[in-house]
């Protein structure tokens, strides 16, 4: 039976669902090209998780779940959704400010901030749920 290592990628953007710089073509060819250096005797079980930014048109996505996530004083909802590229599964976390921003980044430097907040926190409770 084959070693298997596991390999998660969480960044704000990857191809082909949304680019914007470089980062882009980073988070979305590294991932692939790591599963594709599995062996019989190594598996690397590569994964990849995205924000849904408003600007992703995602298509054959399966909901995962609805977590709830504490938030200063209150709850909000988390949705997490999959999608599978080239035998990748690729997770989408959506919820509030993700919703909200209109693009992958703003001028806001603090709702930028809060969208990663809110974008690893609700990776948390739904990796852990």
């Amino acid at each position: 039976m084959p070693k298997t290592i596991n390999v998660l990628f969480l960044a704000a953007e990857a191809d082909p669902f949304v680019k914007v710089g470089g980062l882009g073509d980073v988070a979305g060819s590294l991932p692939r090209a790591l599963r594709a250096l599995s062996t019989d005797e190594i598996k690397l079980d590569v994964r990849l998780v995205l924000p849904y930014h408003p600007v992703i048109k995602a298509e054959n996505l399966k909901s995962v779940g609805i977590f709830p996530l504490k938030r200063s004083n209150s709850e909000v909802e988390v949705e997490a959704f999959e999608a599978i590229v080239n035998d990748m599964p690729v997770y989408l976390i959506n919820g509030e400010p993700i919703r909200a921003n209109g693009s992958v980044y703003s001028a806001d430097a603090k709702l930028d901030a809060e969208n990663t907040l809110f974008f690893t926190s609700g990776f948390r409770v739904n990796a852990s749920s």
